[in-house]
Order: structure tokens, then sequence, then C-alpha cells
């Protein structure tokens, strides 16, 4: 009898290990054939009306997203020990966020979320993706989760180069590693960099879908790259375009000041904020390359320069005394810097208090460059070019959401957050053993509490059911369509 239980056991056991195997070796990421295919309509036709548009005087644009810059970091957010003069000069001739949201508080999902003007879990990527075939890749194939970002979503490059764009991305792209989802194969025509964060293996530079630089790169050189391949993209399309008339989209999405951080010979020791303060100020010397070249092409002027970071501090940096860090829904894992410039048509020397997010990018070139918005899907940015404009009462009744994967944590208007129950940490059981007690739901109010430290629930309960409304029909609306499709 007992031999008879011992195979029995022996057989679910070996069945169990079985099934994990089975679920790895037979996961499969389809795209939505109908919005595939509403996507190649859209672009088409965006292309064939772009020619008539050729003669219009389309402004190049320059978008920077830096990995884990936190919001205190630079010295035009009030840094003191950090020089980021180059930055600093940008948002003296632009304009300042304060209440910039990134899509995301951590990266593949901001990533998703800047590029095609949707929340993660519209565009399919709710959590970090890591290299084809490592053991948190097998982990995210049992999860179910996407390995890369759908083919069915419509990205700014792709919108862009339908239109006449020049294309180009230098550095980390973050949202798959496998083709057909490489940056080639969403509109970019020219890329150069990693497909994931530097502290991922194998770590490549690829140009196009070749290797470049073979793991391990040598990250003192990183920046230095990175640099000279975005000022040789400027000089060849600064070139082309005094031949067709053809503007140039340029995303420069820098690996650092996300960890390991590595900085030169002749740049170490020189901040003081230690290593970290050593790559940030590398970093700005290189922003500073970029932006004199476009100088002496003569290209600055009717350049849209945007500057930011797709989450907030990790374990170091800092969150401007904002509440929790990277991969929390607390304003210090999303509330980072934005500064926006565009000579004549952004205003100089402002400072914008008005809430947007990196998910209102999309949205607001296309309203810029008279771009139509796709119809088969929402797009969950708003329009902020009357802020850019320098409008400060403009979107001031906008909403935002937080979500933590597909989780919706949290909602937001001008005045106030509503936080829903969640784990908040608790260290009473020592670092290796702390564990997250459920509290919650919060109500936080903005104007006199930005850093989210007092639920105001019982002062203010009208307004407290109010949110809690709001936030109950936006957890039903992405659970009823989470991909959000028209």
């Amino acid at each position: 009898m007992l031999k008879h239980w011992g195979k029995a056991l022996l057989a679910v056991l070996v069945i169990a290990l079985m099934i994990p195997v089975l679920k790895i070796a037979t996961y499969s990421q389809e795209d939505n054939p109908k919005h595939l295919a509403e996507k190649n309509k859209y672009l088409e036709k965006l292309k064939n009306t772009q020619e008539a548009d050729q003669d219009k005087d389309r402004p190049n644009i320059l978008l920077v997203l830096m990995d884990d810059l936190s919001y205190g970091d630079l010295g035009a957010y009030g840094n003191e020990l950090i020089k980021t003069p180059n930055i600093d000069q940008l948002a003296e001739e632009g304009m300042k966020f304060t209440e910039y949201y990134a899509p995301s508080a951590t990266c593949t999902p901001s990533r998703a979320g800047l590029l095609t003007g949707r929340y993660a879990p519209r565009a399919g990527v709710e959590a970090v993706v890591h290299p084809d075939g490592s053991k948190l890749n097998w982990i995210g194939m049992l999860a179910g989760l996407n390995q890369h970002i759908p083919g069915d979503e419509i990205m700014i490059p792709e919108v862009l180069q339908a239109t006449g764009y020049q294309t180009a991305m230098i550095g980390k792209w973050h949202l798959g590693d496998v083709a057909p989802n490489l940056p080639n194969n969403y509109g970019f025509e020219y890329y150069y960099g990693s497909h994931f964060s530097n502290d991922m293996t194998p770590f490549n530079l690829y140009r196009n879908e070749e290797i470049a630089v073979p793991a391990p790169v040598d990250q003192t050189r990183l920046n230095d790259l990175y640099v000279q391949e975005a000022t040789d993209f400027i000089n060849r399309a600064t070139e082309k375009k005094s031949e067709t008339n053809e503007p140039f989209f340029l995303y420069f999405a820098h690996n650092f000041p996300h960890v390991p951080l590595y900085t030169t010979d002749e740049q170490s020791g020189k901040s003081k904020a230690g290593l970290y303060g050593d790559v940030m100020e590398d970093v700005d010397r290189g922003i500073g390359d970029i932006i004199k070249v476009l100088r002496e092409k003569g290209e600055l002027d009717n350049t849209l320069i945007l500057l930011t970071s797709d989450n907030n501090a990790w374990f170091q940096g800092n969150t401007g005394s904002k509440r929790g860090r990277k991969f929390q829904t607390w304003d210090g894992g999303s509330s980072v810097p934005f500064i926006a410039v565009w000579p004549g048509k952004v205003p100089q020397g402002v400072t914008m208090e008005t809430a947007v997010n990196g998910v209102d990018i999309l949205p607001t070139l296309m309203s810029i460059l008279d771009i139509p918005k796709p119809t088969d899907r929402t797009l969950d940015g708003i329009d902020i070019s009357a802020t850019l404009q320098g409008d400060k009462a403009a979107n001031h009744d906008r909403l935002m959401s937080y979500f933590q994967g597909k989780k919706l944590d949290a909602v937001r208007n001008a005045t106030h957050k509503y936080m829903g129950k969640k784990g908040v940490f608790s260290n009473g059981m020592g670092d290796l053993l702390s564990i997250n007690q459920m509290k919650g739901p919060w109500l936080f109010d903005y104007r006199i509490d930005q850093s989210e430290s007092y639920d105001i629930s019982l002062n203010q309960p009208e307004e407290f059911e109010r949110m809690k409304a709001i936030f109950e029909a936006k957890k039903k609306e992405m659970e009823e369509n989470p991909r959000g499709w028209l």
C-alpha cells in the first residue's frame, strides 16, 4: 500500500514540476489582430497625408529621458551638491514643472506610457521586462505577463516617422529584446543603445539590430558613446533637412543615473554628492554638448526640447521631500523633473505648478503638429499645449491615476489624492523580516500636505466620498476594458 502511495506522490511531483516547464515552453504573447490592423491603417493614412504638410515649419523634437533621475537632483530643482549648469540653463530658457508625474514608478511601464500616451495596463506592459531566457524572464512568463510591448501599440516615433520626421533613438529601450519588438520595429530609423537597464546581463550596445559593443561594456565610456551618437545623428539629420525640409525626432534615453554607477577617471571625485553626483555632472556635460551642436547647426530655435525621468530615486537621489521612492505609488515614486524649452513658443523662466503626466506628451505633440488621434483606442494623456504656452489655469481639473502593475492604487486631482487600501512598509521585525501592513484608504490634501503625511478623510468626508467614487469608477473601467480599446 505504501509503495502505491509513494508512486502516486512521485507522479504528482513530476506533474507539478512539468507544469511550469510546459507553461514556459508554450508561452506566447499575441498582438490583437483587429487593433494591429487598425494601427497599420492609421499610420498608412498619416503617410498618405504628410506630403501635403511638407512645407510646414515643423519643429525638431528632442526628448531626453533619464533613468532614475530624482526630483531634487538638479540645481534647477534646488540641489546644491550636484552642479548641472546645462540642464539648469534649459530651465531658465523654458518652463520648469514642479508637479510632473512619470506614467509609472518603474522602468518598463513608465517608458511604455511615455511613448504611447497610455498608462501601462493599457499599453500591455505592467512590470519590468527582463532579458530573454533569464530566470526573471521565465518567472514573468509563468505569471502570464507580457515580455515586450505589444506590436498593436502606437508609439511616438511611429507617428512622427509617418508624418515625415527623421527618427532616431539613443540609449535604453527596455520594452523587449527580441524582434519584432525592437526600436527599429517601432518607427526608429536609427538606433544605438542597450535593450535593458545597465544592471542586467548581457549588457550589449546595439547599432540598429547588430551588436556594436559586446558585453561587458566599459560603462565609464557610456556617456561619451551616447553623446557622440546623438551629435552625429543631429549632424546627419540637419544636413538632410536642408535638402528635404524633414525635421528630426531624437529620443535620448540615458541609462544613468541608474545603478551601477560609472564615470571617467577625469570626472571621478569632482562632485560633492559622491559617485552619484559625479555621474550626473558628467551627464549634464553631455546634454550641454548636444545643445551646443543644435545651436551650431542653427536648429536650436526651432527645436522643442523635453527633459524628464522615467521614475524617482531608487537607492540614492533626492526625492524632494516626497513620500516613497521608486516602485511605489506615493509621489516619491513618480514625481520627477520635467523641463520644456521651445524658443518663442514656451515662455522663458516660468515655473509651472499645474499637474501633468508623461502620458500627455504624445497627445500634445499630436495637437502641436495637427496630427489626428487614432480612433480605435483610449489615450489616457491629454493635450497640455496650452499649459506649455503658459496658461496656468489650463487642465487644472485633470485627473491622474497611479498603477502598481495592473492594480489601481490611487487617483489625484489638482487638490487631493485618494490612496486605496495598500501595503505600507513596517520595519518592526528588522530589515530582512520586514512586512507590509494593509492600511487605508486615505485622503491627502495637496494644498497643505504634498508629502502625503496626514490622512484627512475624517476632516473632509464629502471630498473623501467624491474621490472614492472616482477611484472605484476608474477601477471598474480598467477591469472591464484593460487595454482601452474603442
